[in-house]
């Protein structure tokens, strides 16, 4: 078994924007419940705020050429590669619905969308052996999927005011040659 490795460096540049409109419904027995005046009857019952999403998500991504090495030499043995800069462009629409519901300090919500690669998926890499003098070759970089779903579950808390704790889930469905799933776990601390 011959085992190399690479480092490289990167830059990503990303522009993202997403639109949406809510809708906000009372959950229960609503406004006037009870003989409660409306003030009251709102305040007595969880909210849910819901609405479409449409989003659109920009990437110019390069990755700088580099060198395999192998764990007796630092320019690679017979089986490393060398490989040319890489350059990916990306331009992903999303549409979708997302929902939430205001249960005092409690605000669980969720999201679901659906994805789509509107920029050319076609790229190659460029390789040389290391070990011989010979010409450079390219492949075709691996295609993904030009259309997937993404879905999103989780909740944020109100410790104190200012204090809001989260966690979330989020995984992707059907895209061609990718398993992707993730959560995140953070505290946001207002500053006044």
């Amino acid at each position: 078994m011959q085992s190399n490795t690479g480092r490289t460096k990167g830059r990503n540049t990303s522009l993202a924007a997403e639109f949406g409109y809510d809708f906000v419904t009372s959950i229960g027995s609503g406004a006037g419940a009870a003989g409660l005046p409306v003030k009251a009857a709102e305040l007595a019952w969880p909210r849910l705020t819901h609405g479409p999403v449409v989003g659109m998500v920009l990437q110019h991504v390069t990755v700088n050429g580099f060198t395999e090495a192998d764990a007796f030499s630092s320019i690679g043995g017979f089986t490393a590669l060398s490989f040319a800069e890489q350059t990916r462009n990306s331009a992903v629409s999303e549409l979708g619905y997302q929902a939430s519901i205001d249960w005092g300090r409690w605000r669980p919500f969720a999201k679901v969308v659906w994805n789509h690669e509107l920029a050319s998926t076609d790229r190659s890499v460029t390789a040389t052996l290391t070990s011989t003098v010979g010409p450079s070759y390219s492949m075709p970089a691996a295609v993904l999927g030009k259309d997937w779903g993404t879905a999103t579950i989780g909740t944020t808390a109100t410790f104190a005011p200012g204090v809001t704790g989260y966690t979330t889930f989020t995984g992707q469905i059907a895209q061609q040659n990718v398993v992707t799933y993730g959560g995140q776990v953070g505290l946001n601390v207002a500053l006044h």
